[in-house]
């Protein structure tokens, strides 16, 4: 079975709070470099670029899904360039005592691509970069 990349971890948090954060405040925590069209998202990290396109669901659990449309990755020692594409990043919000529980996955992110490594440290970094931001108001975006 393939796993995909996912982490899971609580913050002390309202809910709405950290839904904003992901949803309306990425330049805060991913990367500076946006450009949104309606529901699109086209994010910049130097050469490398995603496009990602957002779908919501509210209700009572806040689920945010983001498929990558497109993407390129500017690293010499990536040859497939494209992995992302096609992949689903989904957040799942769920209201905890005191806070609540973000469950986030990058389904399709697999052990298989090429760039799983790199894409796990980056991930690892930006979303100790979103913690970051919504403990203390200042993330660590590109």
């Amino acid at each position: 079975m393939e796993e995909n990349y996912s982490k899971e971890f609580f913050i002390t948090k309202d809910s709405n709070i950290v839904h904003q954060a992901i949803s309306e405040e990425t330049n805060k925590w991913w990367t500076s470099k946006i450009d949104e069209k309606e529901d699109v998202l086209h994010l910049k990290f130097g050469d490398t670029y995603k496009v990602i396109k957002r779908k919501e669901l509210i209700a009572p659990t806040i689920v945010l899904e983001w498929e990558v449309l497109d993407a390129f990755i500017a690293h010499d020692a990536i040859s497939k360039k494209g992995e992302w594409k096609g992949t689903k990043i989904k957040w799942e919000i769920k209201k905890a005592e005191k806070g609540c529980i973000v469950s986030f996955s990058h389904q399709g992110l697999i052990p298989d691509f090429e760039c799983y490594e790199m894409c796990v440290k980056g991930w690892g970094f930006y979303l100790d970069s979103l913690i970051q931001y919504l403990e203390t108001g200042v993330g660590n975006p590109f």
